[in-house]
């Protein structure tokens, strides 16, 4: 009698606290969640834009892309936001933050993209675009002030509840080439 209720009290403590675990990961699963993906490219005839992902190689397609297009623009660096969550999200700022610390943006918000703050739905997602020259060069300035080779660049995204999101994709400013 006495295994039998404790055999019972077993499977009642392991089926509350399975019941319990799946509650807590439901309500974690269940809210806002942001993905953040950093691309590079370049703003064509003000109203268009190529984006190409970071990878070796990125600033001669981009380059021989424009060339064969005709094309003309500025190099701007591209802020992708996917909401996977289940409920809304506020992004509240976008910006962009050096392996040194240093946080980069414009006070105005993006070039390119709605202005903050911006609501995504279950599902929607935004691209933001900054010019990439002011935000470059304070990353190379860094490579200088620090004495590194490089200074590795991630895009950060602030949410309404005060989360930060950074991108998976870095990109790697080297440091200015002395003249």
């Amino acid at each position: 009698m006495q295994v039998t209720t404790l055999i019972i009290a077993i499977l009642g403590w392991v089926t509350a606290t399975a019941a319990l675990t799946w509650n807590v990961v439901s309500w974690l699963l269940a809210g806002a969640r942001a993905t953040v993906e950093f691309r590079v490219g370049a703003l064509v005839d003000g109203n268009q834009y190529l984006t190409q992902p970071i990878r070796p190689g990125w600033q001669r397609w981009l380059q021989e892309n424009m060339e064969t297009n005709g094309l003309t623009g500025e190099l701007m660096l591209f802020v992708n936001v996917r909401n996977t969550g289940r409920t809304r999200l506020t992004i509240h700022q976008c910006g962009f933050r050096a392996s040194t610390g240093e946080q980069y943006s414009t006070p105005g918000g993006p070039d390119v993209g709605e202005k903050f703050p911006i609501t995504l739905e279950a599902g929607d997602a935004t691209t933001l675009g900054y010019n990439a020259a002011g935000i470059l060069a304070g990353a190379e300035t860094s490579a200088d002030f620090y004495k590194k080779g490089s200074v590795d660049l991630r895009a950060r995204v602030e949410l309404g509840s005060g989360k930060l999101v950074n991108s998976k994709e870095a990109l790697t400013v080297p440091r200015r080439q002395s003249t």
